[in-house]
C-alpha cells in the first residue's frame, strides 16, 4: 500500500501534537463511597502523581475501607482488605 507523503506528513505532524498537549494523566480512584474535595486534596498532597491528574472515582463496595488507586498499569492498594490479606498471609506463614 502506497500513502500519499503529503498525507504521512500531516498524520505525523498531528501525533506529534496530540502527544505534546496530552500532559495530564488519568487517574482512577476506587473507593466504597464517593471521595469528598478535602479527602481528594488530602490524596493529592501525600501522593506526587495525583498533583495535575484528572481524578475519576468509582464505587467499589467490596472495599472495606480505604482506597484504590489505578495509575495506567500502577496500582496503588491503600484499602483494608489488603492489609488483611497481607495479615493473613504473615499468620499462615508463622503457623
Amino acid at each position: 500500500m502506497i500513502i500519499e507523503p503529503k498525507l504521512k506528513a500531516d498524520l505525523k505532524a498531528y501525533l506529534l501534537d496530540r502527544l505534546k498537549t496530552k500532559k495530564v494523566a488519568k487517574v482512577v480512584v476506587k473507593a466504597p463511597y464517593l471521595l469528598g474535595d478535602d479527602e481528594i486534596q488530602m490524596l493529592k498532597q501525600r501522593i506526587e502523581m495525583l498533583g495535575k491528574a484528572t481524578i475519576h472515582q468509582e464505587i467499589d463496595e467490596s472495599i472495606l475501607a480505604g482506597c484504590i488507586i489505578q495509575f495506567g498499569s500502577q496500582v496503588i492498594d491503600l484499602s483494608l482488605n489488603s492489609e488483611l490479606q497481607t495479615l493473613e498471609h504473615i499468620l499462615y506463614e508463622t503457623v
